[in-house]
């Protein structure tokens, strides 16, 4: 690394040459230089809002870069050991789904654990790539999901032969890393590309003794979220490549969703963040290092918590571990990590990055002080005095392996409807439901949702952990469920709507639709499950059951398999919810929940 030309910080120094020429703006923004609103430079100063401008000539354009931009984006390649590094101001969200939609169209497999961030999947969503999971290994006793082992991935490699590329975290929010480097050379054997999640590995392209960053393994392209560990500005990122992609598309990609009004504030942070590190990065880790070193030491010593670190490893799952994770599993005192880190606000105005059912996490970096770290531990020993309690039924699993029925680009735009929570199991969830942080999906699109989903939801909700993707604040609703497992895609009027009181007829037995209905034509199971499950809300029986199968692709077929089971549905104790979905019409109804005598309950 020339460290000469690191002293430079392109972007910062055309800015301050741009202030100086006391430009008149007759362009945007349109606080022009904050005189327009006086609350503004208040709040973030006059040299703040003084450079907060559009892109010009002497500025250079973030989409096409010639000057100052090209030359930052070219010392942090060097910096980071790339053949080329992109600056991002939509923060690391969309430095991950450029490396995705930059290698994967629809119907391309791509390998990657499911404990991924959700911009991973928002990116499948967007292109129509398959994924294929490893499911990684769990530590029972800390409840969190670890690394993928190379034996998992070698399977899946060799069973997926025509996968495009392999997603890999390094480290995940706890720290833990997978052995990347053999990781890249099993992918690259099969001509798959490598792309690596670094959202939190910023630290490991410029101090010492930490795993192995993504460039460094030879991997292809790397999302680094400079503003986590790198000290720029919330939003801002790299997107890092090796010298087999091709940077010139990946622009194109990134150009397709990244705004073409860069923001010069983010833009400069990443030169001045870059800068710093490259100067000084090596000393401030080695600090935040011994930091965390002597958080979990004093941590450990007050009983009931356990900081862990680099005891972990196992050479597979846990390969590597970054050591400045500062990670506290709590359930030993009888709370959830989601409650200390409630307390550690609300009771010590302490803010800690994430809390989960069993772990918290404090994320220390740069800017930390020895100070703060001994308040968090005193505050840690005082809420372990005062708030500490039986630990008994407390729930501590972080990872249940996912059913993954459809795609996550199908079941996302079908046509879907929201139940209580309660009445989901067994449907397909069309959208994203988490606690955030740390943004893991619990279900992500085309996923199934069984009891074991819905008890860790409720007992998230309990424990106060943040849902996202819920329809409803308190988290006891869907915003979307997509059909049923093992659905037929059929032909037919997707999104056509049936009106309240519409009634129609089945050999024999009367239907009302009780309220307005969407198809969901593409993803629909004609009959209702056999097991208690209600059908939506529309039964106000325990439950409903009807007529095992798949649906015909006719209403000959559908007519003789309904006849053939009605008998049955009408002759056990369960009511039978009976559902047709006429391709020939475009038209879909519902029956009445019948029970055994015959006599039809009223859908709600």
């Amino acid at each position: 690394m020339d460290m000469i030309a690191q002293k430079r910080a392109p972007i910062y120094e055309a800015l301050e040459r741009f202030r100086k020429m006391r430009i008149v703006p007759f362009d945007v923004p349109g606080h022009k230089h904050g005189r327009g609103n006086p609350e503004l430079v208040e709040l973030l100063g006059s040299k703040c809002v003084g450079i907060d401008v559009n892109s010009m000539k002497p500025l250079d354009n973030l989409c096409h870069p010639v000057s100052v931009i090209k030359e930052a984006e070219e010392l942090a390649a060097e910096a980071f050991g790339a053949a080329h590094a992109f600056l991002m101001v939509g923060g690391t969200t969309s430095a991950v789904q450029s490396m995705v939609l930059s290698c994967c169209k629809k119907g391309d497999k791509i390998i990657l654990p499911r404990n991924v961030h959700r911009s991973v999947i928002n990116a499948l969503v967007l292109c129509g790539a398959k994924p294929v999971y490893v499911n990684p290994d769990v530590d029972h006793h800390l409840g969190i999901s670890l690394g993928m082992r190379v034996s998992q991935v070698e399977q899946v490699i060799r069973e997926n032969p025509d996968a495009v590329a392999v997603f890999v975290n390094n480290p995940t929010y706890y720290g833990i890393c997978s052995d990347l480097r053999t990781i890249v050379h099993l992918a690259h054997e099969y001509n798959m590309k490598v792309l690596v999640d670094e959202a939190h590995g910023t630290h490991f392209y410029f101090g010492e003794n930490l795993p192995v960053s993504a460039m460094k393994a030879g991997a292809d392209m790397a999302s680094v979220s400079m503003h986590k560990s790198g000290g720029s500005l919330t939003q801002s990122s790299y997107l890092l490549t090796g010298p087999n992609v091709n940077a010139g598309y990946v622009r194109q990609i990134i150009n397709l969703t990244q705004t073409t009004s860069a923001s010069y504030l983010l833009l400069s942070s990443l030169d001045i963040s870059r800068r710093n590190l490259a100067l000084r990065g090596k000393e401030s880790f080695g600090k935040v290092m011994e930091l965390a070193g002597y958080a979990r030491k004093e941590i450990n010593q007050i009983g009931g918590y356990y900081a862990f670190a680099g005891e972990k490893k196992n050479g597979s799952s846990i390969f590597d571990f970054d050591t400045t994770k500062l990670s506290v599993h709590t359930l030993d005192i009888g709370l959830a990590g989601i409650e200390v880190y409630d307390i550690l606000r609300d009771e010590y105005d302490i803010q800690i990055e994430f809390g989960d059912l069993g772990n918290i996490l404090a994320y220390l970096s740069i800017g930390d002080r020895k100070q703060e770290v001994e308040r968090l531990v005193s505050a840690l020993a005082d809420i372990k005095r005062r708030h500490h309690k039986d630990k008994t039924g407390m729930l501590s699993q972080e990872y249940i392996p996912p059913k993954v029925v459809m795609t996550p680009q199908e079941s996302f735009y079908a046509s879907k409807e929201s139940l209580p929570l309660e009445e989901t199991k067994g449907r397909i969830c069309s959208e994203f439901v988490m606690c955030y942080p740390p943004g893991i999906p619990i279900l992500a699109p085309g996923e199934e949702i069984t009891d074991k989903i819905i008890d860790y939801i409720v007992y998230a909700k309990e424990k106060g952990c943040s849902m996202q993707g819920t329809e409803d604040p308190e988290g006891s609703g869907w915003p979307g469920i997509a059909g049923w497992p093992g659905a037929a895609r059929r032909p037919g009027k997707s999104g056509s709507r049936m009106a309240a009181g519409t009634k129609t007829s089945a050999e024999g037995i009367s239907a009302e639709a009780g309220s307005v209905l969407t198809d969901i034509g593409l993803i629909f199971e004609p009959y209702a499950r056999r097991r208690g499950g209600r059908f939506g809300r529309k039964c106000r029986s325990g439950g409903c059951a009807g007529p095992g199968g798949m649906a015909g692709t006719d209403e000959a077929d559908y007519t003789q398999r309904f006849s053939s089971e009605k008998s049955k549905s009408l002759s056990t104790s369960p009511p039978a919810c009976v559902v047709w979905n006429s391709h020939q019409t475009g038209t879909r109804s519902v029956t009445g929940c019948c029970t055994p005598s015959g006599s039809e309950r009223r859908p709600r």
